[in-house]
């Protein structure tokens, strides 16, 4: 029996598996999961974060993939707004890092124990000096259990797990992101490779943020002003950037036609899902009316 299971093998409960393993203690992670996701997911790794992981060795692992982003700037109309400086604070890591959240599980998995993959947890039972789990490979028992699922591990100790719908729509993807400003903006060329950008236009705000390998993740609000996609094609998002149309922001090309799916249950968090799609007026994006729904970020991601 092990002294701790963890449950779920995101980023917190690869961190925390391979601390503990350090420490001398006998850790085991379960993931109903059967592989790792691949989706970019939360990127952003603030400099707290980097400092207190510096002693483990982990910092200088997930430093050598990610973008060290120093700047961030609002636009609008192609024009200079206003800038935020990350690389003039006085911390260790005056920056923040970004890679995509597969880049950061495999930097943390190369301490953690191996997750013991497609085991489901269905429910637990706290005794006098153990808790038990029914799991889908039968009774697992531990001393301590760590629950480090999200919301699936919520459903485990809470009677309703509460949620929350939001008024606004985002839609986000990742795609490759040319290095120059393109035409009519009255823009210098540009550093982007480390810095953030927000641009607020009358059509809507579109964030984008530095990733490694030239590309970029985009996130837009949707404002629904556009409906009529044919309903014959599914929901999803494009992620290759093999054709590219002019946004309303400019200096910025957003992805046409979508052609990768996304599941419903990842979709809907980015707004993504359902059946009733429509076009973002900001990147031209297809998506569904599903209200976009908040999930539990790990602890170890900004």
């Amino acid at each position: 029996m092990a002294e701790v299971l963890v449950i779920g093998a995101g980023p917190v409960g690869l961190l925390l598996g391979g601390l503990l393993r350090r420490a001398g203690v006998d850790v085991e992670i379960l993931e109903q999961r059967e592989h790792g996701s691949a989706d970019s997911r939360a990127i952003g790794i603030h400099a707290p974060v980097l400092a207190a992981l510096e002693d483990s060795g982990l910092t200088a692992r997930l430093l050598e993939q990610a973008v060290r982003v120093t700047r961030g700037e609002a636009r609008a109309q192609g024009k200079l707004l206003g800038v935020v400086r990350f690389d003039q604070l006085s911390t260790r890591f005056p920056f923040v890092a970004t890679l995509p959240q597969s880049g950061t599980e495999a930097a943390l998995a190369l301490h953690a124990p191996a997750p013991q993959r497609g085991i489901g947890v269905s429910a637990l039972r706290p005794e006098s000096d153990h808790v038990e789990l029914d799991t889908s490979f039968g009774t697992h028992r531990a001393p301590l259990v760590v629950l480090a699922g999200g919301p699936r591990s919520r459903e485990l100790v809470y009677r309703s797990a509460l949620g929350h719908s939001y008024p606004d729509r985002y839609l986000m993807t990742d795609a490759d992101a040319p290095d120059d400003q393109g035409p009519g903006t009255q823009m210098p060329a540009r550093q982007d490779a480390r810095t953030a950008v927000v641009h607020l236009e009358s059509s809507g705000v579109l964030e984008s943020f530095p990733l490694p390998g030239g590309r970029r993740r985009f996130v837009a609000w949707d404002s629904g002003a556009a409906f009529g996609h044919p309903a014959s094609q599914a929901p999803s998002i494009q992620t290759r950037h093999s054709r590219t149309r002019p946004l309303s922001v400019t200096g910025w090309h957003a992805p046409s036609p979508p052609t990768v799916s996304r599941s419903p249950e990842r979709s809907a968090a980015s707004g993504c899902a359902g059946s009733s799609p429509r076009r973002c007026a900001v990147t031209g994006c297809w998506s569904s009316e599903t209200p976009p729904m908040r999930s539990a970020r790990s602890a170890a991601r900004g």
